[in-house]
């Protein structure tokens, strides 16, 4: 069993059989200090928790044995966080916070392979760019699950601008899921946003916050005859939830519906299982940009089979 430090740092090292998950937690308290945390003899050791090393922390990890890595440190640059993952061979999950981490360099000239790694999760800090060399110097072919939290369009933007460049490098046929979270107040209407929903082909799970204009339902779902709706670019999505402004489109959340209720019309296409629209305000932060309660409204709810509730009327579909 390994101590709970919650003061000075010192020394932790020795024989740990049984180890599979560590955490180390520091704070602008502990920004400093020195100590040493040696984990070298954990032999079941598979997930990590970074945040916010103290500096000159001497962290000795089996990184080739990770399975799970979460890494909030405060990084002044790309360097220390690629030289982690670049031994980090057999990772299948990733989480990078950048919230205290003020990437001032530019990325890496060269890409790390992550051969395993299917699931990616990167939230951008508040008032910097995206960290877009996360992504720029990462190649994973086998890449199931994105989920990105962003602030800004421009961050929003330049995650599909570079989320474009890592799946052609990876050549991944397998991005099942994908979560876009960020401010209602961000509009989804922009050509990259085609291209990108072109290469995605696969993806069976959609989640996305922002305000949905024409345009995006447009991208979305193509009109058929008969006044039938079925999915552009994603004939296998199967799951969808959209946390939509109410300055989003009526009309395109309807078009969603017809295109819930039509059954496959050809082999590759499968029927949507589950849609979720929630209304959110648009005062997603204060001035002070501090995160505000979640204040929405579920407006539409589907499940396939179900009554599918609708605070503007109940119907089946």
């Amino acid at each position: 069993m390994l101590p709970d430090c919650t003061g000075p740092w010192d020394m932790i090292s020795g024989t740990f059989p049984l180890l599979e998950w560590f955490s180390v937690e520091g704070s602008e308290a502990s920004e400093s200090g020195g100590g040493r945390i040696d984990l070298t003899a954990a032999p079941k050791l598979a997930g990590l928790r970074i945040e916010m090393l103290p500096i000159g922390m001497d962290l000795r990890v089996p990184w080739e044995q990770l399975r799970t890595f979460e890494d909030s440190d405060s990084y002044a640059s790309y360097e220390p966080l690629f030289v982690r993952l670049s031994r980090c061979r057999d990772l299948e999950e990733l989480t990078i916070i950048a919230d205290k981490a003020f990437f001032e360099d530019t990325p890496p000239p060269f890409t790390y392979t992550l051969p395993n790694l299917r699931k990616l999760d990167v939230s951008a800090t508040l008032d910097e760019d995206f960290p877009c060399g996360i992504l720029s110097a990462l190649t994973a072919p086998r890449l199931e699950s994105l989920a990105v939290t962003y602030w800004t369009e421009e961050q929003l933007q330049d995650f599909i601008t570079e989320t474009i460049k890592l799946l052609k490098r990876s050549s991944v046929p397998t991005l099942t899921s994908l979560d876009l979270s960020g401010p209602p107040a961000v509009a989804f209407s922009d050509d990259r946003m085609r291209v990108f929903l072109r290469d995605i082909p696969k993806l069976t799970s959609f989640t996305a916050t922002g305000t949905f204009d024409k345009d995006f339902f447009d991208l979305l779902i193509e009109p058929k005859s008969e006044g039938l709706r079925e999915f552009k670019f994603l004939p296998h999505l199967t799951e969808l939830t959209l946390h939509a402004a109410e300055e989003s489109n009526d009309a395109g959340i309807m078009d969603l519906l017809w295109a819930r209720s039509l059954r496959p019309t050809t082999p590759r296409q499968n029927r949507l299982k589950s849609i979720e629209i929630w209304y959110v305000d648009k005062a997603w932060y204060d001035d002070d940009r501090v995160v505000l309660d979640e204040r929405s409204q579920l407006v539409i709810a589907c499940k396939g089979g179900e009554l599918c509730y609708s605070s503007w009327c109940p119907f089946v579909l």
